[in-house]
């Protein structure tokens, strides 16, 4: 059975200072700034906590006062009670990122996400604790999120070098961003870092102890570690699909009724260069969906399909409304790409 179609907002394109563009307390500001506008990208309001708007809060380091965390939850809240968190910190701790396969060690200056369920938003504790938020165990983290945690998973992998912008968006049930770097060279690089988190897949399914929480959700987080390819939908360990390497691409979800982690890769990729406009010259888009290690379908993305090469950040509109917008390997240069629905 499938869940109400999610309905994404583009937030207004963030620029990031040039004395921040390698610091990931400047990330995490622009990303607070971003969740906390009064508008979006289209120039319809947004109000923080109705509608699709989510709530955003920051806190500082206590040694130097700088962004070190950004949390937020959606302004409808089901049953298990979400939360998505952005981390990380000039200096990193000596603890081990959770086992996604890889028990790895923080990166200094990197860029990490987080969504735990069962969380109450209300009692943050500290994202090197046993649980960020006051549930699950409330013991202090020894490799490991507690209960009901995904477990951090690295937008950015390594240092955060040169970001210029940040692109948002949000919808009832998850968030998704985008950092780009400065450069202009529409060329072979890959210009772009990407994450999504929150209640991304749907199961289709109305089992409830296996196939699903007991909302009927899935909560996940995908990143891309490293900057995504721009072949990425033709590649098994770029973003949307685990890479066992700590520092690249991860995309977990937390299994039903559980605290484990189960990795996840898409179910058919495409290079989507060919058959991807109709005759009469519309886009044309494909749904994604995905499957665990042992080839098990667990569900589609919900309103995440692929699309022909573009942009990231781009908008396809029709002459009165936006219909989607482009996540992809680059700001700079046409390439395989992502359209979070918004219609």
């Amino acid at each position: 059975m499938a869940l109400v179609r999610n309905t994404w907002k583009f937030l207004p394109p963030y620029t990031v200072p040039i004395t921040s563009q390698s610091r990931v307390e400047g990330l995490l500001d622009g990303i607070f700034f971003l969740f906390n506008t009064s508008s979006y990208a289209d120039g319809t309001a947004r109000v923080t906590g109705s509608g699709v708007a989510w709530s955003f809060y920051k806190t500082s380091s206590i040694i130097n006062g700088v962004t070190e965390v950004v949390y937020g939850y959606p302004a409808t809240m089901s049953v298990m009670s979400q939360s998505v968190i952005f981390a990380g910190s000039a200096s990193a701790p000596t603890i081990s990122l959770p086992a996604m396969t890889v028990n790895a060690s923080f990166v200094a200056n990197s860029l990490y996400v987080a969504v735990q369920k069962q969380a109450n938003w209300s009692q943050y504790r500290s994202w090197l604790s046993g649980s960020i938020f006051n549930s699950g165990s409330s013991g202090v983290n020894t490799g490991s999120l507690a209960k009901t945690g995904s477990g951090f998973a690295p937008i950015i992998g390594a240092s955060v070098t040169g970001i210029g912008t940040i692109n948002a968006w949000e919808c009832g049930e998850s968030v998704a961003i985008a950092c780009h770097t400065t450069s202009s060279t529409a060329t072979a690089t890959a210009l772009s870092f990407a994450g999504i988190a929150g209640a991304f897949i749907d199961p289709e399914s109305g089992d409830t102890t296996v196939d699903s929480e007991i909302d009927g959700r899935l909560y996940a987080v995908a990143t891309s570690g490293v900057v995504v390819g721009l072949t990425f939908l033709s590649l098994t360990t770029d973003f949307l699909n685990h890479n066992a390497t700590a520092a690249n691409a991860k995309f977990v979800f937390i299994q039903p009724n559980s605290d484990n982690k189960i990795i996840l890769n898409l179910l058919e990729t495409r290079t989507l260069t060919y058959l991807s406009i109709s005759n009469r010259g519309s886009l044309i888009s494909f749904p994604m969906y995905v499957k665990d290690a042992s080839n098990r379908f667990i569900g589609r993305l919900r309103e995440i399909e692929s699309i022909r090469n573009s942009v990231s950040g781009y908008v396809l509109r029709t002459s009165s409304s936006d219909l989607g917008y482009v996540i992809g390997a680059s700001n700079a240069a046409a390439a395989n790409a992502v359209m979070l629905t918004a219609i």
